[in-house]
């Protein structure tokens, strides 16, 4: 008749212990086992991260262990794995596969090895798994499939190979990334059932094949993000691009894409980031391009693009960064950048443009400015204080390098060589604190090399094929 009232006060007596009412039994204790056969893989601590990993049969639990939480400590099983940045090094072993109620697992930024373990498959609750920036490798196994409650998984900067193979059970899946292993074949056309991802980032592969325009018509206004740069991808790019309306990270740079510059981004009003940078698109700039009033990134270099820089750019009033370098543009570099306040990087080398540098430049807030390897002429601008690096290298600019140049506070490169300057090395660049780079090659500057410059700290300084006198200061 006493028994079960002796029995209620062992549990309150418990309850002082733990917090909750409840007994860790024997599915806790298995996951503290099961934890330290996961240690026991792990052959380089070095912050001594898991020193407190130790099995002790009267507590019967791992909830206090570092890295680890538990979601209810009313049952005491281990629901998170936190372990990133440590430095650990070893295999990620098999007795992962035992924490049934696993919800997160966070590797990241360490030194794991080998393969993702097939009983991973066995953590059918998991939703996010984060192996990214480690030296793991082989082929993702089938058995994640399993794992349909998957939402998010990260395996960039690893060592992966093969296909990517992932199943259309995981359709809860709302990030993928796999970008910077060694991943090939086609894709898209394995993803389609992932209706609810967000985002997708297979950068910095060897994907390869023409991009299947109903492939992206099954990616619905949830994507935020198509990260498919560096890889082998070929042909146009495709004109359904406009179903992503949701849009606002595009990334396709460093790939063999041809035909012109897409017209269809205009209809993702929120892109923020363009990047086709290094294919072979042909054409001219799109003039609607100015309909995407979020765009700060347009990075359209290494192509083949034609025409003059039409003023639909002009239109993108919070482009932050504009990369047309490396093209076939011609003209004139128009008005029309003073309206693009916030605009700090600025690249328009290699192409064939003319004329003056336009008066208004002087007023922009740059950082970067590159007008390097085009054909403009007319004396140099002053800049504003902002400036950090000037390259206005291989072009016809002529007159003197103006003396506020060694002025600029910010100002750490400068190239000027193989233009048409005269005139002499203006002594305030040596007094300049930051200039590290300084290139006045291939001009035809005159007199005597400045004593200032003597004593600046500078990792390279040429004034090579001039026409200098003089002694060369110490």
């Amino acid at each position: 008749m006493w028994r079960p009232a002796v029995w209620t006060v062992f549990l309150v007596g418990l309850a002082g212990v733990y917090y909750t009412g409840a007994v860790p039994d024997a599915l806790s204790l298995n996951d503290a086992y099961s934890l330290m056969g996961f240690k026991s893989q792990i052959w380089n601590d070095p912050y001594a991260s898991l020193s407190n990993w130790k099995v002790d049969p009267a507590v019967g639990h791992a909830c206090f262990w570092n890295g680890i939480k538990c979601a209810d400590l009313t049952a005491y099983r281990v629901s998170s794995i936190q372990l990133t940045g440590l430095s650990l090094v070893g295999p990620v072993a098999s007795n992962i596969g035992a924490l049934s109620e696993l919800r997160e697992l966070n590797l990241s930024n360490n030194g794991f090895t080998g393969a993702i373990p097939a009983a991973i498959g066995q953590c059918t609750k998991l939703t996010v798994l984060d192996l990214s920036h480690n030296a793991m490798s082989a082929v993702i196994p089938n058995e994640l499939g399993s794992v349909v409650s998957l939402q998010k998984i990260y395996l960039g900067y690893n060592q992966f190979v093969g296909t990517l193979m992932f199943p259309s059970s995981l359709t809860a899946m709302t990030d993928l990334s796999v970008e910077h292993n060694n991943f090939n074949g086609y894709p898209l056309d394995i993803l389609v059932n992932l209706k609810n991802i967000v985002s997708l980032n297979l950068g910095s592969n060897t994907f390869s094949g023409v991009i299947d325009s109903k492939d992206l018509t099954h990616f619905n206004s949830t994507l935020k993000e198509l990260l498919l740069g560096s890889n082998l991808f070929q042909g146009p790019v495709p004109s359904t691009l406009s179903y992503l309306v949701g849009l606002e990270k595009l990334d396709l740079g460093g790939n063999n894409l041809t035909g012109d510059v897409p017209v269809e981004i205009q209809f993702c009003p929120n892109l923020y980031y363009v990047n086709m940078s290094y294919n072979q698109l042909t054409g001219v700039i799109p003039t609607v391009y100015n309909k995407l009033q979020s765009l700060s990134v347009l990075d359209l270099r290494g192509n083949a693009i034609t025409g003059t820089i039409n003023m639909g750019i002009m239109g993108c009033t919070n482009l932050t960064d504009l990369r047309l370098g490396e093209n076939q543009l011609n003209g004139t570099i128009p008005g029309g950048f003073g309206n693009l306040a916030y605009l700090s990087y600025l690249d328009l080398s290699g192409n064939s443009l003319t004329g003056k540098i336009p008066a208004e430049f002087a007023s922009l807030s740059l950082k970067t400015l590159n007008l390097s390897s085009n054909l403009l002429t007319g004396a140099l601008l002053e800049f504003s204080s902002s400036l950090v690096e000037l390259d206005l290298a291989e072009n016809n600019f002529v007159g003197s390098i103006p003396q506020v140049y060694g002025s600029l506070p910010n100002l750490e490169f400068l190239s000027l060589a193989y233009n048409s300057l005269t005139g002499e090395i203006p002594s305030q660049l040596g007094n300049s604190a930051k200039l590290k780079t300084v290139n006045l090659t291939g001009n035809s500057l005159t007199n005597k090399i400045p004593w200032a410059l003597a004593s600046a700290n500078m990792a390279l300084f040429s004034v090579a094929s001039n026409a200098l006198s003089g002694e060369i200061p110490d």
